[in-house]
């Protein structure tokens, strides 16, 4: 541009080029401004963004000094105030630090060195990923997970990026499960040893009395005997559904492609279906955890028998695959459960009718609803019609791990 303006000798050219050179800067200069500003509303959102975290923030250099921290970084430190006013400032004195000694001052002496051994590693490696204990200055522990990632900052020096969330509340939970778990474990251990073996005894010397003496004894007694009998089956029933309610989630039963047709009438071998009772089940194949859907499917079915009232009844089984969820439907046409119970029906020890009446230990339901949401699934009540009950069980297409409760 400035040879061809020194080659020209008309002046209307010389200010016509002068003008479009002026043009051209100016357009130049909106158009940095403007980039210029739509980085600054980026720095000052990622600014808002860091500090609104309520996980720790912040960047060490190569000697292990914090040269930035996050509102929630610095909220972690006894003397908040006076760190906060040492914090690196990029924008007008890039030298500045925080104190190592506050930043060091609220951890132990030991804790410090293990912080420094992370920094090396990963500088070294570029990344370390850790959960652990976190010793504080006066003696308190609390529970972190962490991440430390290397950078190359704007000056070519090695940074290092640290995240860290504080876990010591979820910590807290998790020792509270373990020790709920264990209280589960001392309650099996007794109601499979201590418990079974009265009741072992009681039903092996009833059954000798009456073996011994039936011929001698009045028809009566016989029947209080074995009445007696019947009371001591009920309780090692009963004992055995609380032992299978206790394990409930305690291990991971992936889901697999069950056809289910068949898989109802292989259940059918352990369910006592009365002559008279016809089943109805739709020919598909759902993707479920094998075991958890057996014994779903189990004790609803022999839920429909033991509550219906006739001798001929009917149990359909229906599928209904949905983008989220696979629902399967058992409904009977037995008397059906009134509105006040249709959520008391999922309660421990809850029946309908009286236990003389109907051989259960009120867990069957419990059970169900327990294992259902335990893989992230609902089960529901409601009325058949034009008679019965139906239940309805969403189980998730997509599984996660099960969660103990």
């Amino acid at each position: 541009m400035v040879e061809s303006l020194k080659n020209s000798s008309d002046p209307e050219e010389l200010a016509l080029e002068n003008t479009k050179e002026l043009e051209m800067l100016r357009d130049r200069v909106m158009t940095l401004e403007s980039e210029l500003s739509a980085l600054r509303e980026r720095n000052i959102l990622q600014a808002q963004v860091i500090n609104l975290h309520q996980d720790s923030i912040f960047v060490k250099d190569q000697y292990s000094e914090m040269i930035f921290a996050n509102e929630a970084a610095l909220d972690f430190y006894a003397e908040r105030d006076q760190a906060e006013n040492e914090l690196v400032d990029a924008e007008h004195n890039a030298d500045k630090k925080l104190n190592p000694e506050k930043v060091s001052g609220a951890f132990s002496g030991a804790q410090v060195k293990r912080f420094k051994e992370t920094d090396r590693i990963a500088f070294k490696d570029g990344i370390f990923q850790a959960r652990e204990k976190v010793i504080l200055a006066d003696g308190s522990e609390t529970f972190a997970n962490y991440v430390k990632k290397r950078f190359v900052g704007d000056d070519g020096q090695p940074y290092l990026l640290c995240i860290s969330r504080e876990e010591t509340e979820r910590e807290s939970l998790i020792n509270d499960l373990k020790r709920s778990n264990q209280d589960l474990d001392n309650f099996a251990y007794v109601a499979s040893h201590d418990l079974r073996a009265p009741l072992n005894a009681i039903k092996t010397i009833v059954s000798w009395v009456v073996e011994d003496s039936k011929d001698v004894l009045p028809l009566e007694t016989i029947d209080n005997l074995s009445l007696v009998m019947n009371r001591a089956e009920r309780m090692e029933k009963l004992l055995k559904d609380l032992l299978e309610y206790s394990r409930i989630g305690r291990e991971k039963q992936e889901p697999i492609d069950i056809p289910v047709k068949e898989k109802i009438f292989e259940l059918l071998n352990l369910v006592d279906l009365p002559m008279g009772f016809g089943l109805h089940c739709d020919d598909t194949s759902i993707l479920v955890p094998e075991v958890p859907f057996s014994v779903v499917m189990v004790n609803l079915i022999s839920n429909a028998i033991k509550h219906h009232d006739s001798t001929n009844a009917n149990i359909d089984i229906k599928v209904k695959k949905k983008v989220r969820t696979t629902t399967v439907t058992v409904a009977d046409d037995g008397p059906g459960v009134p509105d006040a119970f249709k959520q008391k029906v999922f309660e421990l020890f809850r029946t309908l009718k009286s236990r003389d009446e109907v051989e259960a230990s009120g867990m069957g339901l419990s059970v169900v609803k327990k294992l259902v949401e335990q893989y992230g699934g609902t089960i529901t009540i409601e009325d058949n019609i034009p008679r019965g009950t139906r239940f309805i069980v969403n189980w998730p297409t997509k599984y996660k791990r099960p969660t103990i409760k």
